[in-house]
């Protein structure tokens, strides 16, 4: 498996036959031998899902993925760094409004004349479709087509013979089982029973307890989950190692009816005279979140730092900071009065309604813990503090975690941290008040089937969409495979890599709807792979990128997003170091990208379809990019290239500034479902 390892893709030597060692995978093959760059060409039976544009009749040449640089490492886990900081925020230059980036609809930089000089050269084209004083150069290369592989996983032609089937965690099969019954709605059920089917337990942490016991004793143990409410927080300590580690799995036994809660049932309610509003004693003194030191010259507004919720007959009631800002729908908490005070909408009685109170958090707690299963619970109502997650899988190995829902809890739904060998499938996070999924230091992993959607309503409401927020914020993931997320309506970005992140494919994913944009990959070597992927009608840019390398985007439609489709950003140079091994990352602007048979449109004239930041970062994108086989359209932009700010240009002059997109169309591909 560690032989697997070799993240980047790099150009090697051909034998005598003139084929590519096949551990980089059969896709990969020589160029010509006045070619320096390595070129990706994936064949049409990669176009999964069909999103994209149709694959052509032969493969087209893809690249470059060149990068000398080989590392295991891994970044330190969301914390300050002499050297830079894990969840770093794009630079003032892409910290755009819902607006856009300064392209908005009705901006007159097309008319805009400028001059962009392109790095080192071999052929200076000046397009007579530019201005006048608008020139560039650029290398002019030429590549031939390889054929294509039969039967080969997508990822391992990008990553190596047996890179996907090394991904994930591998439970052995179990024979026999301690079993543990928990069900609280047995009237006969305490945690002095022997936790049998009709003589169960009534606390999910005492069959915890018990199994664990079990575990460690070298037996397999399974916890059952009865339907229920169970109002507690669970804890699995660590163990210690062994060679052959039995296993722990904690399951409902009907998925989605074992539901852990972090609030309370409250009654005895008294409703001030004349008026709708009812109030409780509160016996809290919470006050606002701590935050993380890096935030302490941009502090969060108060409403984003608070742990309160308050529910009544399952919906969840707005905060405000004031008495006088209560309406129908909303509480308020004085601390200064010991007082909870509700305005609900409807039957304004509280005592003949359902109200819950969230009052606890940490809802689970896993740390090094292998071979570890959770199976099917639902985790809702936790106040988790700022950036905190509800349910956490830490220090762990060999971890499933599959049909599990965290749903309306204060901060961030998961928290995956320092863990290998992960398979999370057919699960959930939604309305949570951070973001959905938190994911860092994580590798040989698969995420299937798993929904971020309506997170960071908390932060939004104070303002709070980034740093920390994403429906999946994940940094330093290695060997990772992700098939089939789906991030909508966030009121955040879709999805968010950030800083160190390698060996990465992301196939069929649909980021649309979300409040700051699709999709951004940021601080990250690479090389990371989008495939089959429908990014489409978020606030600001659909990709963007901030210091991104050896990235690819195929088969993938990105359409009507506003600002515009794919922005191309970053520093100069973004170093951090990894705490691990003390190894240090210098990672440039945005180089060796790869577009390919992918549809990138505007139907409604929001912006630019492509856009660079003038200087470096746009000049090395340029430079380096590899694109053919796309289909391009803006119905309105006449010049939606932009490319380098001020300087724009229409299709004909990007294909020959960038000499690139040469069997590429600018044309109206019609109705393309989501867009």
């Amino acid at each position: 498996m560690e032989q697997l390892k070799s993240q980047q893709l790099r150009p090697i030597p051909p034998t005598a036959e003139g084929k590519i060692d096949r551990i980089t995978g059969p896709l990969l093959r020589l160029l010509l031998a006045t070619i320096t760059v390595l070129v990706v060409a994936v064949p049409a039976t990669a176009l999964i899902r069909g999103h994209g544009t149709p694959a052509p009749a032969s493969p087209p040449v893809l690249g470059p993925f060149v990068d000398d640089h080989v590392t295991l490492a891994s970044r330190a886990a969301f914390a300050d760094d002499t050297l830079g900081v894990v969840g770093h925020e794009p630079t003032a230059q892409v910290r755009c409004g819902n607006q856009g980036c300064g392209n908005e609809p009705g901006s007159t930089a097309g008319s805009a004349t400028t001059t962009s000089t392109l790095p080192t050269t071999t052929t200076t084209t000046a397009s007579a479709d530019l201005p006048a004083t608008a020139t560039a150069t650029i290398a002019t290369t030429t590549t031939t087509l390889p054929p294509e592989p039969e039967d080969v996983p997508f990822g391992d032609t990008l990553f190596g013979n047996g890179w996907e089937a090394s991904l994930g965690a591998d439970i052995p099969d179990a024979a026999e089982w301690e079993v543990v019954h928990v069900n609280n709605t047995n009237p006969g059920a305490s945690d002095d029973n022997a936790g049998s089917a009709d003589r169960p337990l009534v606390t999910v942490q005492e069959g915890l307890q018990r199994a664990r016991q079990a575990k460690t004793n070298g037996f397999n143990a399974r916890v059952l989950v009865h339907p229920g409410t169970y109002r507690e927080s669970l804890t699995i300590a660590a163990e210690s190692e062994i060679v052959e580690q039995p296993i722990l799995r904690l399951e409902a036994v009907e998925p989605g009816t074992a539901v852990i809660s972090g609030s309370e049932v409250w009654t005895g309610w008294e409703q001030t005279v004349g008026s709708d509003i009812s109030y409780h004693t509160w016996p809290y003194d919470w006050g606002l979140a701590p935050i993380p030191s890096v935030l302490e010259s941009q502090v969060p507004e108060d409403i984003v730092r608070r742990l309160e919720m308050v529910f009544v007959d399952g919906i969840h009631l707005e905060q405000v900071l004031s008495y006088a800002e209560l309406h129908p729908g909303s509480f308020f908490v004085s601390e200064p009065e010991d007082r909870l005070y509700v305005h609900p909408s409807g039957p304004p009685d509280l005592n003949l309604r359902f109200v819950e109170v969230a009052v606890r958090h940490d809802l689970l707690r896993v740390n090094g813990v292998h071979n570890f299963v959770l199976d099917g619970l639902v985790f809702e109502h936790a106040n988790q503090p700022f950036y905190a997650p509800t349910a956490q899988v830490a220090n762990s190995r060999n971890v499933e975690v599959a049909k599990i829902t965290l749903r309306w809890n204060n901060w961030t739904g998961l928290g995956v941290w320092n863990t290998s060998n992960v398979t999370l499938h057919d699960s959930s996070a939604i309305h949570n008040g951070g973001a959905g999924m938190d994911l860092g230091k994580v590798s040989r992993a698969r995420f299937e089937e798993v929904e971020t959607a309506q997170n960071n309503w908390r932060g939004a409401s104070g303002g709070y969409t980034g740093w920390s927020v994403a429906g999946i914020k994940a940094g330093s993931m290695h060997d990772v495979f992700f098939v089939g997320h789906r991030s909508e309506s966030n009121a955040t970005r879709g999805m968010w890599l950030d800083t160190n992140n390698e060996s990465v494919l992301i196939d069929a994913p649909r980021w649309c709807h979300n409040k700051t944009g699709g999709f951004f990959v940021e601080a990250t070597q690479g090389p990371i792979v989008v495939n089959d992927a429908v990014i489409c009608n978020n606030h600001n840019a659909g990709v963007l990128s901030g210091n991104a390398t050896n990235f690819a985007l195929f088969d993938s439609t990105i359409c009507n997003n506003s600002g515009t489709q794919i922005l191309i950003s970053g520093e100069p140079e973004r170093t951090f170091k990894d705490p691990s091994t003390g190894e240090i990352f210098s990672i440039p602007p945005a180089r060796d990208w790869t577009i390919s048979r992918t549809t990138i449109l505007d139907d409604y004239g929001k912006g630019p379809l492509i856009q660079t930041w003038a200087g470096q970062s746009g000049d090395e994108f340029l430079s380096t990019l590899a694109s053919d086989h796309n289909t391009w359209w803006n119905a309105s932009v006449p010049q939606p290239f932009w490319l380098g700010w001020p300087t724009t240009a229409d299709f004909n002059s990007w294909q020959k500034v960038t000499d690139q997109d040469s069997n590429s169309t600018y044309t109206d591909p019609g109705v393309i479902a989501g867009c």
